[in-house]
């Protein structure tokens, strides 16, 4: 795996995670924020795909990420 890809990774699993911390640590009354939370996991698993659907793309040899 690429250091790009894992940076990517770790990038999606961090943002949601800082946002239920900082929802919950800080006591954050906001509905708004808590509902980007909630959603900010499968925005970014979208994201991951999009990236994963593109280094497919660019990859003639068939050979997986994975």
């Amino acid at each position: 795996m690429s250091s790009r890809h894992n940076l990517l990774m770790l990038a999606c699993i961090a943002v949601p995670v800082a946002l239920v911390v900082a929802v919950y640590g800080f006591g954050i009354k906001s509905t708004a924020i808590y509902w980007m939370a909630l959603l900010a996991c499968p925005l970014m698993h979208l994201v991951m795909m999009h990236a994963h659907k593109e280094k497919e793309g660019k990859n003639k040899e068939g050979a997986q990420c994975h």
